[in-house]
């Protein structure tokens, strides 16, 4: 041990730090320098391939949203034009049933007409329903109940008049308090009609209607 110590001694240190510790030295530090950089670097490209992966999704998102837009504006002008012509379609087959039910308001009870009108009526309606979304649209439902009362008031004035014997045994002044009724009827129907298609009425309307109809059908009903 006390030769260790000796020789240490004799040691020329500053000759083994120039000749060992600063060549180990320039290889360490350059070396460190590399690896700090090349750790730097890819940091670095790590950073700009996340926010390079962020950006395409960003434009990916952006992209898949405009297309979203773009196709829900596409489905709603489609929908737009089918419920245009929808609506043409209903129009133009609620005008037959309006032509009909006016025929109704003037014509004479003993008119050879008057039967063809009302089975006319029967068919424009009959057409009106089938064109019609009954899913969406309850007016067909709406009028069909309408004709069942209105049919059942020109009924009951057909037989007050048929129990006279003749039409020409009623005196001119007692016909139309016979046939009123019926002709208001068909003149309120036509009014409720006409301010439903021109989208003055909403559809309460036609279903408080329809549900007082249906009441009143029930209670003259015999019970069992």
């Amino acid at each position: 041990m006390d030769q260790i110590w000796v020789w240490a001694g004799t040691v020329d240190w500053s000759a083994v730090t120039i000749d060992i510790a600063i060549p180990v030295l320039a290889i360490l530090v350059p070396t460190f320098i590399a690896l700090s950089l090349a750790r730097a670097e890819r940091a670095r490209a790590e950073a700009v391939r996340r926010a390079d992966l962020t950006d395409r999704e960003v434009e990916r998102r952006a992209a898949t949203a405009a297309r979203e837009t773009e196709r829900r504006a596409v489905a709603a002008a489609r929908e737009a034009e089918r419920r245009e012509r929808y609506r043409d379609r209903r129009r133009e087959a609620g005008a037959g049933v309006i032509v009909a039910l006016a025929k109704l308001i003037s014509i004479h009870p003993s008119d050879p007409a008057m039967q063809g009108e009302l089975a006319d009526l029967r068919g424009h309606l009959g057409v009106y329903r089938a064109w019609i979304e009954p899913d969406e649209d309850h007016s067909g439902d709406w009028l069909a109940l309408q004709h069942t009362k209105g049919m059942s008031l020109w009924s009951s004035a057909m037989e007050t008049i048929a129990a006279q014997g003749e039409i020409n045994r009623i005196a001119d002044h007692e016909l139309p308090s016979i046939m009123d009724p019926a002709r208001q009827w068909a003149q309120d129907t036509i009014e409720t009609f006409t301010a439903w298609l021109a989208g003055d009425l909403g559809e309460d309307v036609l279903r408080r209607q329809g549900a007082a109809i249906l009441a009143s059908m029930t209670s003259r009903t015999p019970s069992a």
